[in-house]
C-alpha cells in the first residue's frame, strides 16, 4: 500500500502536532456526501445497538420516500462510536500522520501483545490497568454497513509506526534516574506520572526496571482529535520490547507509577470539525492503600497545581494523612549518557532533603527548577469538582433522523451537508 506518512510536524510538540495535518485532511476530504442523495436510496434496518447508554437503530441501506426528512444533532459516547463503526469515524478517508524523522521500523505482529506486554507485573496493580488506548490498532468494526465500498475502514495499525524523538529519549534517561531514588526510600512511595503523551510512556520505560507500569490511557487515535493519542500510542509501540524485557526481570512486588496522558483534558471547541477524544484519569483511590507517599511528576515547576481531575483525589488523600508531594521532570539534567536530580553529583546526593522519605537526611543542595514543586501540597479547590464531568466530556456529535431515529452519520465536517457513517470493513 501506499506510505501514509507526510513529513507534516514534528512530534517533540505533540500538543499542537494535530491542527496542520488536520487542516490539511480537512480540505482534502472527499467523504462528504448530499443529505438528499444518502436519504434517497432506500433504508434498511441493520441492527440494534446499544450506544453510549441509548438504544439507537443502525442503517444499512437506504429506502425513503421523503427526500426532504428532518434530522436532528445528538451527542453519543465517542469511544463507542469508534469502536462501533471504526477508529476514524466520521472521516473515514483521514488517517493520521507523523514526522517521518522520527519513525522507526517495527514488526506488526507484535501488536497482538501489546496490551499484555504493557500490562502491569503486580497482581495487585493489574485491577487498576486501563488499556483502552493499546486495544485499538488492531479493532475492526463491531457493526458492517453495507454501502458498496468494502475497503473504507482500515485498521489503525495499518497508519501506526514507532516514533522515537529528542524529548522521550531524555523523559527515558530522567525516568531511570527518577525510579533509581525512589525505589531507595525507606518504604514504598507511589507514583504518579502525569506527561505529555509520548514523554510518559517513555519516562515510564525508563523506571520500568524498578518501578511497576500502570498505563491509564482511555481513548482511542481520531485523525481529528482533540488528545493526540495516536503519538501516545506510537510512543507505546516503540518501547513495547523495553518494556516488556523490564517486566520479566522486575522484582515481584515493585512500588507502581500510575502514567496518565498530560493532554486528556486538551481545550475542545467546535465537534463540527473536531472530535472529542478526551477523559478524565480513573486514578484509583485504592493506590495509596500500601503506602502514606505520593509523587507527583509533571513536566516543569509551572505545571502545578495538579491538573482538576485529579484534585479531588489528591485532597482526599491529604485528608487521609497521604503526603502527595509534585516533583518537575525537568528538574533531572540530563547528561550524554544519564540524568540526575539537578545539575551535579552533590544535588542528585541531595534528593532526600527535598523529599525526607530516608534516613539519615543528606545536606540540602537547591535546585532551582524544582523549588515550586518541592513546595507544593495539593488543597481542594471547588471549582475543579465542577469543571470536569466525565459525562459531559469525550462525547461526538451525529446526525439522527428525526422520523426513524436512524443514526445517519457524523457531525464533523458538517455545512449543509451530512458525513455518511461508513462501516464496513475491508481487510489488508
Amino acid at each position: 500500500m501506499d506510505n501514509p506518512f507526510v513529513c507534516d510536524a514534528g512530534v517533540d510538540k505533540p500538543g499542537i502536532v494535530g491542527s496542520r495535518w488536520w487542516n490539511k485532511a480537512l480540505k482534502e476530504s472527499s467523504s462528504l456526501h448530499t443529505r438528499r442523495s444518502s436519504l434517497g436510496t432506500g433504508l434498511v434496518v441493520a441492527g440494534l445497538v446499544l450506544l453510549g447508554g441509548a438504544t439507537v437503530w443502525a442503517v444499512a441501506s437506504a429506502s425513503s420516500g421523503d427526500d426532504d426528512e428532518e434530522t436532528k444533532e445528538e451527542r453519543r459516547r465517542s469511544l463507542e462510536l469508534q469502536k462501533d463503526y471504526g477508529w476514524n469515524f466520521g472521516v473515514v478517508s483521514e488517517t493520521v500522520v507523523f514526522d517521518v524523522q522520527y519513525t522507526q521500523t517495527y514488526a506488526r505482529e507484535a501488536l497482538a501483545r501489546l496490551e499484555a506486554d504493557l500490562a502491569p507485573k503486580d497482581a495487585a496493580n493489574l485491577k487498576y490497568y486501563v488499556p483502552t488506548l493499546f486495544q485499538s490498532p488492531e479493532a475492526v468494526p463491531r457493526l458492517t454497513l453495507p454501502d458498496g465500498d468494502t475497503t473504507r475502514v482500515k485498521p489503525l495499525a495499518e497508519a501506526l509506526r514507532p516514533i522515537l524523538t529528542p524529548t522521550m529519549r531524555d523523559s527515558e534517561k530522567r525516568g531511570a534516574a527518577y525510579a533509581a531514588l525512589v525505589a531507595s526510600a525507606d518504604s514504598r512511595v507511589v507514583t504518579i506520572i502525569d506527561l505529555v503523551g509520548p514523554d510518559a510512556v517513555a519516562f515510564a520505560a525508563g523506571a520500568a526496571a524498578l518501578l511497576d507500569p500502570v498505563f491509564l490511557f482511555d481513548n482511542w487515535p481520531h485523525p481529528r482529535g482533540v488528545v493526540p493519542a495516536h503519538l501516545t500510542l506510537a510512543a507505546a509501540t516503540y518501547y513495547q520490547p523495553k518494556l516488556a524485557k523490564a517486566k520479566e526481570e522486575r522484582r515481584a512486588g515493585a512500588p507502581p507509577m500510575f502514567v496518565i496522558e498530560r493532554g486528556r483534558l486538551n481545550p475542545y471547541t467546535d465537534d463540527a470539525s473536531q472530535f472529542d477524544n478526551r477523559y478524565a484519569a480513573k486514578l484509583p483511590a485504592s493506590a495509596v492503600a500500601n503506602t502514606d507517599k505520593v509523587l507527583y511528576v509533571v513536566p516543569t515547576q509551572a505545571n502545578v497545581p495538579e491538573q482538576d481531575d485529579l484534585n479531588a483525589q489528591f485532597s482526599d488523600w491529604v485528608k487521609a494523612g497521604v503526603e502527595v508531594r509534585a516533583i518537575a521532570a525537568d528538574a533531572f539534567f540530563v547528561g550524554a549518557d544519564k540524568a540526575t536530580f539537578g545539575t551535579t553529583p552533590e544535588a542528585n546526593t541531595s534528593f532526600f532533603a527535598h523529599y525526607p522519605w530516608k534516613k539519615p537526611a543528606p545536606p540540602l543542595v537547591p535546585v532551582p527548577t524544582n523549588e515550586r514543586t518541592a513546595a507544593y501540597r495539593p488543597v481542594a479547590r471547588p471549582a475543579a469538582a465542577t469543571s470536569v464531568d466525565p459525562a459531559t466530556i469525550g462525547l461526538a456529535g451525529v446526525v439522527i433522523g428525526v422520523g426513524t431515529g436512524l443514526l445517519l452519520g457524523s457531525k464533523l465536517n458538517r455545512s449543509g451537508t451530512w458525513n455518511r457513517t461508513y462501516s464496513s470493513y475491508g481487510g489488508g
